[in-house]
């Protein structure tokens, strides 16, 4: 496996439970009853809130949704979006019962006639939890982990023939009739309903930098993030995938993930394209990014293609001469937004 994050390299990483700061109330609010409807659900999440999920809509946004436009699919997205940092397959191992539990409640509530599980075909454990998909009447969508097959769009291109599931990038699942969540909300709910308390707890990922020679966390026990953890810069929060680290952030109940740096990081200045076509052999929707760029930077006429860009990065990661080509990209994106183009 690609242990290799930006400029950081780790032999080890823990994914953990992080509760929330204690002044949270959120976990107050009533569970609806056993049989109660979408409407009466919906109403109690929104009271709670804090439903977000990293990488995918906002299931109440997405049951919301469902009212106007009902789902046949409901499907848990247990692959990785950064497969090192294996989040979500550790608590598809850890927590396969209530995976299963939260998926039939959702699709209880959506009017889902299909429950799918997309997991890593080669995860440590799988057998455990295929059958109990099996035993659970669960599909199964076994896939490679390889960066990005978690995105929304392929995961959908994956679900069903013929291209049925044409997923735009950017849209909510449900204008292709599903719902898709990750391993923590489906076990969120589940607890929910069994114990009418809510779980405010989130997973985030500590990794160790082996390039650090100095203070860096190795293991951290589950507690509140906060500054008082940031021991001298031993921890930082930032992107996983680039490793940039974020600069200003503060470490708390909604940090996504944390790994050990030490030090600045540095990067390399843009060279020119050497024309080695990289980028156009990893995009996962067969674009040429640097033809895109170079029309970006040359005039303001918009290319169609570039709606499907799927702003994975992979184009700025793998290319040698460090040109920043998902910046452009993702920001021609912002521009059509903001202009209404």
């Amino acid at each position: 496996m690609d242990r290799r994050c930006g400029g950081m390299e780790f032999e080890r990483g823990a994914a953990l439970l992080v509760p929330d700061p204690p002044e949270d109330v959120g976990s107050s609010v009533s569970c609806p009853e056993r049989g109660a409807g979408l409407r009466a659900w919906l109403d109690a999440m929104q009271e709670v809130g804090g439903w977000e999920q990293a990488g995918l809509p906002g299931v109440d946004e997405q049951l919301e949704r469902v009212l106007e436009r009902p789902a046949d699919l409901v499907i848990c997205v247990g692959l990785d979006r950064y497969p090192p940092f294996s989040i979500r397959g550790a608590l598809l191992r850890t927590y396969p019962n209530e995976v299963m539990e939260g998926l039939e409640l959702l699709a209880s509530l959506s009017g889902a006639k299909i429950r799918m599980l997309a997991m890593d075909r080669g995860m440590s454990g799988g057998r455990v939890i295929r059958r109990l998909a099996r035993e659970r009447g669960v599909r199964r969508l076994s896939l490679s982990a390889v960066y990005p097959a978690a995105d929304p769009t392929l995961i959908a291109w994956h679900t069903a023939t013929g291209g049925r599931r044409r997923l735009a990038p950017g849209c909510c699942p449900t204008t292709v009739g599903m719902v898709m969540v990750d391993p923590w909300l489906c076990v969120r709910l589940a607890r929910w309903l069994r114990s009418g308390r809510l779980e405010r707890s989130r997973p985030v990922w500590v990794a160790e930098d082996v390039a650090s020679t100095e203070g860096v966390i190795r293991w951290l026990a589950p507690g509140p993030l906060d500054e008082s953890i940031l021991r001298g810069g031993a921890v930082a929060c930032g992107d996983p995938l680039s490793g940039r680290v974020l600069e200003g952030r503060r470490l708390s109940g909604d940090v996504e993930a944390i790994f050990g740096v030490s030090g600045s990081v540095s990067w390399r200045a843009p060279e020119p394209c050497i024309q080695c076509g990289w980028c156009a052999e990893v995009c996962p929707t067969h674009l040429r990014p640097i033809e895109l760029v170079r029309v970006i930077e040359r005039d303001r006429r918009v290319d169609p293609k570039l709606d499907w860009c799927l702003d994975c990065g992979l184009c700025t990661r793998v290319c040698p001469s460090a040109i920043d080509l998902a910046t452009v990209l993702r920001g021609r994106h912002v521009q059509r937004e903001s202009c209404g183009d």
